[in-house]
């Protein structure tokens, strides 16, 4: 998928602690649902708590799109099915939509969207900032796993579980 680097450069995380809800907004940017100035979730995220994790999404329709948290945080590990998580972000791509995507950073966890994938096989992905990785599947195989927040517009179909 291309986007629009103009969105992806401008778009920040307002705290330290706000990348999930940021990772949404950019979301809901990206797929022309809110305005490029919309921080609404970052905002409401501060006025209610400080750390959360996807589970806080899933369920939650925003804007017309209805998030769902796939994966736990809490299986990672030399049994987690990195091939079944690999599988579904294909087919998220496959399908045109993004995926949100939680990675270990230096500072603990960020979270990235996910809008290509490689010729390799690899994924690409993007932050607030605009700025781009393009090693994902690297990264989780070191990690052992991660989790993922995926959505569905309202007329799309239900997210497979």
């Amino acid at each position: 998928m291309i986007i629009d680097s103009n969105i992806t450069n401008q778009h920040k995380q307002l705290e330290q602690a706000s990348c999930i809800p940021m990772s949404v907004e950019l979301v809901l940017k990206l797929t022309n649902q809110v305005d490029s100035d919309y921080y609404e979730q970052q905002k409401n995220w501060h006025n209610k708590k400080k750390y959360g994790d996807f589970r806080d999404y899933n369920g939650e329709t925003i804007k017309g799109l209805t998030f769902s948290h796939r994966f736990s945080p809490n299986d990672r590990g030399r049994n987690f099915s990195l091939d079944k998580l690999f599988d579904e972000i294909s087919d998220e791509i496959r399908n045109q939509r993004f995926v949100i995507i939680s990675l270990e950073v230096s500072q603990g966890w960020h979270n990235y969207v996910i809008y290509n994938q490689l010729s390799t096989g690899e994924f690409e992905a993007v932050t607030q900032g605009g700025v781009v990785i393009k090693n994902v599947k690297e990264q989780v195989n070191k990690m052992q796993g991660t989790d993922i927040l995926i959505y569905r517009h309202d007329n799309d179909s239900a997210p497979h579980s």
